[in-house]
């Protein structure tokens, strides 16, 4: 029991600090503007 508490705590955080990672990423990504634009040319080809 405590086992499997333990085991679906440690698979939340990780979703948790993922989470955190892809929208500090996202952020970084968006702030810099010839990534934003490379971005762009990928998303449209």
């Amino acid at each position: 029991m405590s086992f499997d508490y333990d085991v679906a705590n440690q698979r939340v955080n990780s979703m948790i600090e993922d989470a955190k990672a892809y929208r500090l990423a996202r952020e970084a990504r968006e702030s810099t503007p010839h990534r934003r634009g490379r971005r762009i040319r990928l998303f449209r080809s």
